[in-house]
């Protein structure tokens, strides 16, 4: 049975509002299962950066490692972590210094 009888009558008589909403739910979809992904790239890209942090990083070479350029890398750090790489390298270098 039918929940809603009347989405179908309202389909058929305009399709666009329908239509609409479910592209905008496919995209939020989409990018639910996309930020899963950048967090693991970030995570990652952590994980690089602890195990190298005695040696001279460059954004380029993080990257590389990450399989990104470096203008979205930088990007998707600062939107995740909060702050920029070279910023987040400092700190991490201050708190092992202490």
């Amino acid at each position: 049975m039918d929940v809603f009888p009347c989405c179908e009558q309202l389909h058929a008589l305009c399709p666009v509002p329908l239509d609409f909403c479910n592209r905008v739910v496919d995209t939020k979809k989409a990018a639910h299962r996309k930020g899963g992904a950048q967090r693991a790239v970030i995570k990652n890209c952590l994980q690089y950066i602890s195990t190298h942090l005695r040696e001279d990083l460059r954004l380029e070479e993080l990257a590389h490692e990450c399989g990104l350029c470096s203008r979205s890398l930088s990007l998707k750090f600062k939107a995740e972590v909060g702050c920029g790489i070279p910023e987040y390298i400092h700190r991490d270098n201050a708190h092992v210094l202490q």
